[in-house]
């Protein structure tokens, strides 16, 4: 299969993505954060770098922030993102 072509498919999902991460980090809903979470492990099990979506880290500030609020219990239900 021809990288290229593949590449090309990738970046047609790049503003869906950026719009998942944008997402995640504004609402409280634990289903969608979940969901976000899911379809990056997805990216990152087929090698897509997802980390120049965020080249800011915006995103991965914000996780890493809610990581400590589960490690304070400020999150209920935080069994779920985990």
């Amino acid at each position: 299969v021809d990288k290229s072509v593949i590449g090309s498919y990738i970046r047609l999902f790049e503003p869906l993505v950026i719009k998942a991460l944008k997402q995640y980090t504004v609402t409280s809903s634990l289903d969608l954060q979940c969901q976000v979470l899911a379809l990056l492990a997805q990216l990152i099990q087929l090698r897509v770098n997802y980390c120049l979506l965020d080249s800011d880290q915006i995103f991965i500030g914000f996780v890493i922030k809610q990581f400590e609020f589960i490690e304070e219990g400020q999150i209920r239900n935080s069994e779920l993102l985990i």
